[in-house]
């Protein structure tokens, strides 16, 4: 059983369009990304030259998005919605205003034929732009209309009655798909012009590999007013259109407005113009290009984007003679822009850039053309490789893993394409922006903000304690820093355990030796010492009290209204290992023993016991280091936190009218004592910021609490921090790492955090050195020779600091010598000793040759100054595809075999040398390994997986089982011995078996598959959890990451046996309750398809994404996924599984991602 969520949704954007959907008076920007749908608002502040796309509303559809169109029905103040996904499924969609939410118009329509042959240039969708049907291309020579039923026309003149629609008809609805049979085979492009009737033009390719234009028009068979119900296409003859001879790399029609009239053509050389007569004007492009989409601005501009990034305009020239209008063309380059998939003209010059392959931009045209980036959008696609790293890494071997969503992993990733090729850094969680660092301080024991006039709003003093000392410093209103000698009577020549600002404009200072109030002039009005030789251990206070631990065991009570009176003590047999008092006005206060792990809720002020809890399950170090009672949670009962020794929290639900607690949960945050730190937020609410080896931000939102991992720019975690809402820096806190004092603010929001490296190559493979601090990468470039009219690609080996993200250096490979594959090992040097080096795999792509016939390995060392030296290479037949360490020796998947070399100094140690051992002839082309122990899971391009033995100490390898079905692998993955996990090029990720105890030699030949999903993206690389010395009750073990074609980033786990049968009927469960937009079914879109055969559902997988929707559902519906009506036992979840422990147990599988 598997687990699958993502950690970075797919961001690829190859279809986005403008509509008045949302409001009949304003245009939302739509953008599809692989099956996620986003509804964007523009705003523009000329004034303030302030302009920016907002996300307004998102939704999930049930399939891969292969369109979208707008349609405006006769009867819709509003622009409806027609999406199609990749499984010919079509539905319409529209906005509703009084639920804020989307309304199904025509339910999914399956429209797949699998008897047709696919359209060779991809399925076409277009609509026509007077709404009265739709056209699709999807299967070669089948051209499908889609009417639209519209008001019929009045017959009989003035006073007639419109004629009646036919029965369950109404004026907006889809009619039924009439196919009509196409002559043209090989479609290259097909769109609606702008007629009187339904008219047509397409580009095709013909027998002798010309590419043609072609014009038809709808019309109708039936009987007038039938609505085209059954269609025909009538060509255009002579007087109109007619079939002309285009541009041999013609690609796109671009219908002119009928003012106008006619179309063009966009070529690589030429750009044509056929006008309304038929007439074929051309324009010769001044540098041929590769023109990737367009868009229009009005009716005689229109935007054009080629492959290298440029962005044209092209703008018609009218000149009226009479009643003869001369039109003449103009293409102006107007700058760099993303490599563009759709160009969205949206007002006032604003254009969004949708792409594929680098970041998606809202750009500003001004009257003089000139570009300007307005704003940013990440995107990762292609995700071409990538690689994992332990922030959290100490070095030694027995740690534990970390999970991304922890933000102590980091995942670094080659994306992007030529010229938006780079090199990306992913780290999850809330930041702590800096605004300003105070210095570089080590050792800082604990911190506090403070007033010194006590009717201000704003702090103006940091008070900042050691293991032996405290430091005080003061902030102006400008923001200027001071620290100072002394702060009223406050000792600092020790520790400072706590110190606030309490009642009657008081300051309160607790150090190991004494209690001291001190007033607003900085005299000391009462001081409190613990009796005979005992210490302050422990001090928390309100603007009430003081709760004190001295010598231990013994507990104190203090009036701060009473001049620190002593109100009330007691005395424990066990340590106290932690206390807490809530803010004023409290009634209770807390405490935890250090030998019995419990915690204690006393009365105040008597301090009395009202409930004592039992951690339970606690043993050896793990003991309440931290407490925090408040409210986290809007409109809800308090929230109890109990931080432990070994990383772990504790949390309860707290009744104020009894006291008792409930919703007791264990949430990981790391494996170092947890110390909390209340962090006021708004309307009354409290954050908590929870320091430990991997610090977190716990707060509340949307009715649940979330444990979000923190990231500090500049500094690896903070160890201390302080809310601080000085004048100069409002709503600020002062973080403190192990080397330096901050001041930050906290952005709230869990987001993953992109640090990016333009390269502008492709980032072909990436790998990492913990030794040398440094990223190796390979990448090809694309260097247009404009002179010459040729492309040329050459390759560099890059050396990337990891910390500065930055080129340290690069090493030029060959001509026509491209980079396939990096790895990074320990290898010998020659004098017993050993370093990390970096292994490259290269091809050859000699002219001439479909198929590299020559390649080479190179191994390369890193000097002093981190230079890449060229220390060993070696020419290998065909290229080298991938790289990997076996039993210390190299492992290449090379062109038809994969071989077994050993890196080794024959004589001197100067000249190492590689040497082949043994190799295997795999079924047809290896193109991924991955090894786990002595066992290599070899991805053959055609034929599957198959698995090697290697005898590490000859290198011999031999099959020891295989895959005996067709499938075109992308990537593999070994689990471990016998799990391997692999990606087809249909989408669908598989987990396989080998049967190491099958009955028969032949069952332990063969891999079975033990689970199967469409994920709907091809996945281009899976790379391995760090560690898998993960706690053993975790509900999901995360084993691989994978990353995608469409830039989504994916964490995939083993599901634990006691939690199979539950996750399973969870997600059955909720298919039924959670409908898709569209009505689409969740199961057929999970299910695994390829041309071979299809699934009714997903195999033995469980969509994390999907079943952690059961959050966002109301209580009833709730408990129909938890216990179906009118359904057996067998359906439901099972005894002990009630709402609020599967909300439990979702909540932290959230957190795996």
């Amino acid at each position: 059983m598997a687990y699958i969520a993502s950690i970075h949704k797919a961001s690829s954007v190859r279809h986005a369009l403008k509509a008045r959907f949302l409001s009949p008076h304003e245009d939302s920007l739509i953008i599809a990304k692989s099956n996620r749908v986003e509804i964007y608002s523009f705003t523009s502040n000329a004034e303030e030259g302030i302009s920016s796309l907002a996300l307004g509303t998102t939704f999930t559809v049930f399939g891969q998005i292969a369109v979208l169109l707008t349609l405006r029905p006769e009867n819709s103040p509003t622009d409806h919605l027609f999406i199609a996904t990749e499984k010919y499924d079509y539905f319409t969609i529209s906005w509703d205003q009084e639920r804020q939410t989307i309304r199904n118009e025509r339910l999914a329509k399956d429209i797949s034929d699998r008897f047709l042959r696919n359209a060779d240039h991809g399925a076409k969708y277009i609509a026509d732009p007077r709404s009265r049907m739709l056209g699709l291309h999807i299967y070669q020579g089948i051209f499908t209309v889609i009417p639209l039923v519209h008001q019929p026309s009045k017959k009989g003149g003035k006073g007639a009655k419109a004629k009646a629609l036919p029965p369950g008809e109404s004026i907006g609805d889809m009619c039924e798909p009439s196919p009509i049979r196409l002559q043209e085979l090989k479609v290259i492009d097909i769109v609606f012009l702008d007629a009187a009737e339904p008219t047509v033009a397409m580009l095709y390719e013909d027998g002798l590999d010309q590419i043609n234009l072609r014009v038809y028009r709808v019309k109708s068979r039936g009987p007038r007013g039938a609505l085209y119900r059954d269609a025909e296409l009538e060509e255009v003859e002579l007087g109109g259109y007619e079939a002309k001879k285009m541009d041999p790399f013609s690609k796109f029609i671009i219908p002119v407005p009928e003012e106008i009239g006619g179309m063009i053509i966009l070529g690589e050389q030429t750009i044509a113009y056929v006008q309304p007569n038929g007439k074929l004007l051309k324009y010769p492009l001044v540098d041929p290009t590769v023109f990737s989409t367009w868009g229009k601005v009005n009716d005689t501009q229109f935007l054009l984007g080629d492959d290298y990034g440029k962005l044209y305009m092209l703008s018609f020239d009218i000149e009226k003679v009479g009643d003869k209008m001369n039109v003449d063309i103009k293409v102006k380059e107007l700058g760099k822009i993303s490599t563009p998939s759709r160009l969205v003209y949206l007002q006032d010059g604003y254009v969004y850039v949708g792409s594929h392959l680098g970041d998606s931009q809202l750009i500003h045209l001004d009257q003089y053309s000139d570009l300007e980036v307005v704003q940013t959008f990440s995107n990762l696609a292609p995700v071409i490789d990538f690689r994992i790293l332990d922030m959290g890494y100490s070095g030694s071997e027995d740690h534990q893993q970390h999970l991304y969503s922890s933000g102590q992993t980091r995942i670094v990733s080659g994306s992007g394409a030529f010229h938006d090729g780079s090199l990306r850094s992913l780290r999850s969680g809330v930041s702590l922006e800096d605004l300003g660092i105070l210095g570089e301080m080590a050792g800082i024991r604990g911190l506090w903000g403070l007033k010194t006039n006590p009717h201000s709003e704003y702090h103006d003093t940091l008070l900042v304690t050691f293991i032996d000392e405290s430091r005080v410093f003061r902030f102006g209103p400008e923001g200027d820093v001071e620290e100072l000698d002394s702060y009223g009577q406050f000792t600092l020549n020790e520790p400072v355990l706590t110190a606030a600002n309490v009642s009657k404009g008081r300051l309160l200072q607790v150090t190991p030796s004494s209690a001291t109030l001190i007033d607003s002039s900085g005299i000391a009005v009462a001081v409190w010492r613990p009796t005979g030789q005992n210490k302050i251990n422990h001090a928390s206070a309100n603007e009430d009290y003081l709760l004190l631990a001295t010598g231990g065991n013994n507990l104190v009570l203090l009036d701060l209204n009473a001049s620190m009176s002593e109100v009330a003590r007691r005395l424990f047999e066990q340590e106290i290992a932690s206390l807490s008092i809530p803010a004023a006005p409290a009634k209770v206060c807390l405490m935890a023993s250090w030998t019995t792990s419990t915690v204690s809720i006393m009365a105040l002020p008597a301090l009395t016991t009202i409930l004592e809890e039992n951690l339970g399950g606690v043993d050896g170090g793990a003991i309440p280091r931290s407490l925090f009672l408040g409210s986290i949670l809007s409109g809800q009962a308090p929230t109890l936190l109990v931080a432990m020794g070994d990383g772990r929290l504790i949390t309860y639900s707290l009744n104020e009218a009894d006291y008792s607690l409930s919703q007791k949960k264990n949430i990981i945050l790391g494996v170092q004592p947890v110390y909390l730190q209340p962090i006021p937020a708004a309307d009354g609410l409290v954050h908590v910021f929870a320091t430990c080896d991997h610090p977190s931000l716990i707060y509340g939102t949307e009715g649940r609490i979330v444990y979000s991992a923190v990231t500090v720019r500049g500094a690896e975690k903070a160890t201390f921090v302080t809310p601080f809402n000085a004048e100069a820096f409002p709503q600020s806190v002062v973080a403190a790492s192990e080397a330096d004092l901050r001041i930050t603010v906290v952005d709230p929001l869990r987001t993953t955090h992109i640090q990016t490296l333009k390269v502008g190559d492709v980032v072909r493979r990436v790998s990492h050195s913990k030794q040398h601090r440094v990223f190796g990468i390979v990448t090809i470039q694309l260097r247009v020779e404009e002179a010459l009219g040729v492309e040329r690609y050459p390759s560099f080996v890059r050396i990337v600091d990891d910390a500065r993200f930055d080129i340290v250096d690069s090493y030029p490979l060959d001509d026509e010598e491209f980079v396939e594959a990096i790895l990074c090992t320990k290898l010998e040097n020659g004098d017993g000793s050993q370093s990390e080096k970096f292994v490259v795999g290269t091809g050859f792509h000699d002219k001439g040759s479909d198929e590299p016939k020559r390649g080479r390995i190179l191994i390369f060392e890193l000097g002093e100054e981190r230079r890449l030296k060229l220390a060993c290479k070696e020419e290998v037949h065909g290229s080298c595809k991938c790289l990997e360490m076996v039993g210390g020796h190299i492992v290449a998947a090379l062109q038809k075999t994969v071989a077994v070399y050993t890196y080794h100094y024959p004589s001197s140690p100067s000249q190492p040398v590689l040497t082949k051992l043994h190799s295997y002839r795999a079924q047809s082309e290896p193109i991924d390994i991955s090894v786990c122990e002595n066992i290599i899971a070899v991805g053959d391009m055609m034929k599957g997986t198959s698995l090697l033995e290697c005898d590490p100490a000859t290198g011999k390898l031999s099959e020891v089982a295989r895959n005996y079905q067709t499938q075109w692998l992308t990537s593999v993955a070994l689990l471990d011995r016998e799990t391997i996990v692999s990606a087809d090029a249909e989408g669908n990720v598989i987990v396989q078996k080998w049967d190491t105890n099958g009955v028969t030699s032949e069952d332990r030949r063969r891999l079975s598959i033990t689970g199967e999903v469409r994920i709907g993206e091809m996945v281009n690389r899976f790379r391995k959890v760090i560690d898998t010395h993960q706690l053993p009750e975790m509900p999901v073990l995360p084993r691989v990451y994978f990353g995608t074609v469409d830039g989504g980033i994916y964490l995939l786990g083993l599901i634990s046996h006691t939690h199979t049968d539950l996750l399973m009927k969870l997600q059955a469960n909720l298919a039924r309750v959670l409908k898709g937009v569209g009505d689409l079914d969740f199961n057929r879109f999970r299910a695994f398809s390829s041309p071979e055969r299809t699934g009714d559902e997903p195999f033995r997988f469980v969509d994390g994404d999907f079943v952690e929707r059961f959050l966002e559902l109301g209580e009833e519906a709730m408990r129909e996924v938890v216990r179906p009506k009118d359904t057996t036992e067998t359906e439901w979840l099972g005894d002990g599984w009630g709402v609020e422990e599967v909300r439990g147990l979702l909540e932290n599988l959230r957190r795996l991602h």
